[in-house]
């Protein structure tokens, strides 16, 4: 299943929050360890018809645990580069514009003082990072409709400036009678991190056999505090 995942870099999706800002108080750098400035910020179009056509059904609800899924026709709108009008996902975005967050490729900030412990797990993020925007193991590129849409969901539940939680979802495409057709899975809970019973890995694999091609897995990283610091989730190693 790993093998099918989305290129499913720290950044879920750039300009609603950057891959590799982290907190620090030294210099700010690149993977290669040289001082960067940070890229101009990337403009997204609010597009109206950005919108799920139909609601999706529900599988699973329990104590706001959710498990859910769409599955309706194809549309390059989705694929585009646009984010729904949606008042609580452009309030994020100016909140993720305010920390400084908004660039392509902002600079990787890498603490002063480490321990040996420490130090191992910030060269794994570095080499990640230059990586990552050398597009050795993947792309950067600015959100698409579809996944705002799936930002948007979990950020109505539970907005995300003020409680910061995870979703996963799954993209599965097929053609049905002439038809491009889409299937979304969609998992999350009210906490941090979504329970595996929602990751909807089962509906997956249900799918597949039933012809049903897996396209990608989605999954964000939360801004956190840090050390007084807001920063994208944490270090992956």
């Amino acid at each position: 299943m790993q093998a099918l995942l989305k290129s499913f870099l720290l950044f879920f999706v750039i300009s609603l929050c950057s891959a590799a800002v982290v907190h620090a108080t030294s210099a700010q750098l690149d993977g290669a360890g040289t001082a960067v400035s940070s890229e101009p910020p990337i403009v997204i179009k609010v597009e109206p018809a950005c919108a799920f056509p139909s609601e999706a059904k529900v599988l699973k609800d329990r104590n706001g645990a959710l498990l859910k899924v769409w599955r309706f026709k194809a549309s390059t709108k989705y694929t585009a580069s646009s984010v729904p009008e949606d008042s609580g996902l452009l309030e994020y975005q100016r909140y993720i514009a305010s920390l400084g967050g908004d660039a392509k490729r902002p600079p990787l900030k890498v603490p002063a003082a480490l321990s040996d412990e420490e130090k191992q797990i910030w060269d794994a993020e570095v080499r990640n990072n230059e990586s990552i925007h050398h597009s050795q193991i993947g792309s950067i590129e600015p959100i698409s409709c579809l996944d705002a849409l799936l930002f948007s969901e979990q950020n109505r539940r539970v907005p995300q400036i003020d409680a910061p939680t995870e979703f996963i979802a799954s993209v599965l495409s097929r053609v049905d009678q002439g038809e491009h057709q889409l299937l979304v899975v969609f998992g999350a809970g009210l906490d941090m991190f979504p329970p595996k019973s929602v990751y909807g890995l089962e509906v997956v694999q249900e799918a597949v056999g039933d012809g049903w091609e897996y396209s990608y897995m989605i999954h964000n990283h939360t801004i956190q505090n840090h050390l007084n610091d807001p920063v994208p989730g944490v270090p992956a190693t």
